[in-house]
């Protein structure tokens, strides 16, 4: 459990989603599916994840 607590608290969960992300959509791409399609879509969860990041990790907003 204290695993978890310092990986929410590092803000490293955040990079795991991250990745899981840009996986996705190297696989869209690869795959031919229409990846310009889901582009801005997999591109506003990434601003949003860093978001997350910076309040997980106390960043300063500006």
């Amino acid at each position: 459990m204290e695993f978890v607590r310092a990986l929410f608290a590092s803000g490293h969960v955040v990079d795991l989603v991250l990745a899981v992300l840009a996986a996705e959509f190297l696989w869209l791409v690869l795959r031919g599916n229409r990846a310009l399609d889901v582009g801005p879509g997999l591109g506003a969860a990434v601003l949003m994840m860093l978001a997350l990041r910076g309040a997980l990790t106390g960043a300063a907003w500006p």
